[in-house]
């Protein structure tokens, strides 16, 4: 009865702060669309599955969708049958998603200790970037869930034949959403043959190859191998994407010519530097971009503003605590150990870094940390070995409860029933560009093909088709121009919501006598018309002119 009681005790808090989460998460989420596109996209996908098709419809031609694996656009997909908002039912989804996946959670770390269970649960409840994924459209909730099941399944040894087959088929769909779960499968693998269980690993290399392998090979042999819109053209880049400086200075108003430094082809006479130069430029720039900023931020760590000093003493505190907990789950759940390996190692070799792709490891973080606490306290100490990771805790509980009532007091201005005119909804730069795509609706026809940014968005919006914005962004003028009318393209919107912008404008410099003006209905954005060569009048080349000067970054 005395163990029923306190057992009970920590069952209820759990709930409520399960609960706490999912009621964050829906309070806090997003309006609407966002700007990121990557929402729209998953949206889309899932409308060309409920009409058996997996295609990019918001493109001219339609292409097969080869960027997005396929498992949460089918989720979606299968929500969307429901009546509602689409946008509201994914989030919804995505909610569901990341409340189950703590409460799985919770249930692996409390075999080894029911109140360190409830420390990282609460961590993980209230921490900002959850939260955050968890309230959009988004893959990394339905990915993370997946991946927490398959620790689960994993937790004890001895595993039976049945439950290795649901580890393995979890993983794989844990890789069809996210493709980083390939990290997943290897970790599975290697502690399979480690532990001579080689039915159990052929049948997962099996599988693997008829499955992840299948689409792995498609995105490889796909036609759209650009950065930016292949995870293969992704990791072979060893050029990085030019980028406006912080103060892009007036450009004069002089016959338009192409501007060599807007291409995205480096010069004849250079050369790009090798893969293996390449990646120890991205492990040198990455380590530590994560381990003292990226990793810290996420956490919710405080910070004290215009110095580094503070973030290079949560590294040494974060890698010190984080071996810790490594090696304390070595023994009781090496697939985590590995999985979280293999998956540092993809962050560190990938040309991009984003803070988002630390979500669906971020609870795997915070149960390493509190784990290393715990160890470094002494776990034989009874309750004066939970002070360490009690404080710790309390901290990131108490930064994140912070964050959030920011988050919320900015959301509270925002009109839910009109968010892309509400300025307590998004900042000024989306609010810029969500007036500009209602322009775009009321003056641009509706089977004109357009060269725009975040395609999926303004399709999903509006209905208009696109033609690839990034293929554009790697052209010169005369190959823009060939591009331009080989693809039938009628309107060019320009928009600083995005950098590639700035490179497709300068290019379109050297168009800008065949590009009218429609109209420039905010600051930041730009509507033109393509019309027959030098037939246009020079405001187009002065809006453009106006447009790449910026200002880019406030």
């Amino acid at each position: 009865m005395n163990q029923t009681r306190p057992s009970r005790i920590i069952g209820a808090l759990a709930a409520a702060l399960l609960l706490l989460h999912g009621t964050l998460a829906w309070w806090l989420r997003v309006p609407g669309l966002t700007s990121a596109q990557d929402d729209a996209r998953y949206l889309l996908l899932a409308r060309a599955l409920r009409h058996f098709t997996y295609t990019q419809i918001f493109l001219v031609g339609q292409p097969v969708e080869s960027l997005y694996p396929p498992v949460y656009p089918l989720g979606l997909a299968l929500a969307g049958l429901l009546p509602g908002d689409p946008v509201a039912t994914g989030i919804a989804l995505n909610v569901a998603c990341s409340t189950a996946a703590l409460g799985v959670l919770f249930v692996l770390v409390r075999s080894w200790s029911a109140e360190l269970a409830l420390m990282v649960l609460a961590v993980a409840a209230v921490n900002p970037m959850l939260l955050g994924v968890a309230g959009t459209v988004a893959s990394e909730p339905l990915f993370m869930l997946l991946s927490f099941l398959v620790l689960l399944v994993m937790l004890r040894p001895g595993a039976t034949s049945r439950q290795r087959a649901l580890a393995g088929l979890l993983a794989i769909a844990a890789a069809l959403t996210r493709s980083l779960g390939v990290a997943l499968i290897l970790s599975l693998l290697l502690v399979w043959l480690y532990q001579r269980e080689w039915r159990a690993a052929a049948w997962l290399v099996l599988a693997t190859a008829l499955t992840v392998g299948a689409w792995l090979t498609w995105t490889a042999v796909a036609p759209a191998q650009l950065a930016g819109q292949s995870y293969i053209g992704d990791a072979v880049l060893t050029r990085p994407a030019p980028e406006p400086p912080p103060a892009v200075p007036q450009v004069p108003e002089v016959e338009p010519q192409a501007p060599p430094a807007t291409s995205d082809a480096a010069p004849a006479t250079t050369r790009s530097p090798s893969m293996v130069t390449t990646l120890a430029a991205r492990i040198g720039s990455n380590l530590p971009g994560y381990g003292a900023r990226g990793i810290p931020l996420a956490l919710g760590l405080p910070t004290l503003r215009g110095t580094t000093v503070d973030n290079w003493f949560w590294l040494i505190v974060l890698g010190v605590l984080g071996l810790g907990g490594a090696w304390s789950l070595t023994r009781t759940q090496p697939t985590a150990v590995l999985y979280l390996a293999g998956y540092a190692a993809i962050l560190l070799v990938w040309p991009y870094r984003l803070g988002r792709f630390l979500a669906p490891v971020l609870p795997l973080l915070v149960m390493v940390l509190l784990l290393g606490a715990w160890r470094l306290a002494g776990r034989r100490g009874g309750a004066v070995a939970l002070v360490l990771p009690a404080v710790l805790s309390g901290v990131l509980c108490v930064t994140g409860v912070a964050n959030d009532a920011a988050r919320w007091r900015t959301l509270r201005g925002c009109d839910r029933g009109a968010p892309y005119q509400s300025a307590g909804c998004y900042d000024r730069r989306q609010l810029d560009f969500f007036a500009a795509v209602t322009d775009l609706e009321r003056r641009v026809p509706m089977d004109a093909t357009l060269l725009m940014p975040k395609a999926a968005t303004i399709y999903y919006l509006t209905g208009r088709r696109a033609v690839s914005e990034v293929q554009a962004a790697t052209l010169d003028v005369p190959a823009l121009d060939r591009y331009l009318r080989g693809q039938q393209v009628g309107y060019v919107l320009l928009s600083r919501i995005h950098f590639d912008q700035w490179v497709i404008a300068g290019t379109l410099r050297g168009l800008c006598r065949s590009l009218e003006l429609v109209a420039s209905p905010n600051p930041d954005a730009v509507l033109l018309h393509l019309v027959p060569d030098g037939t246009a009048s020079g405001e187009g080349c002065a809006a453009i002119d106006r447009f790449v000067a910026g200002p880019w970054r406030e």
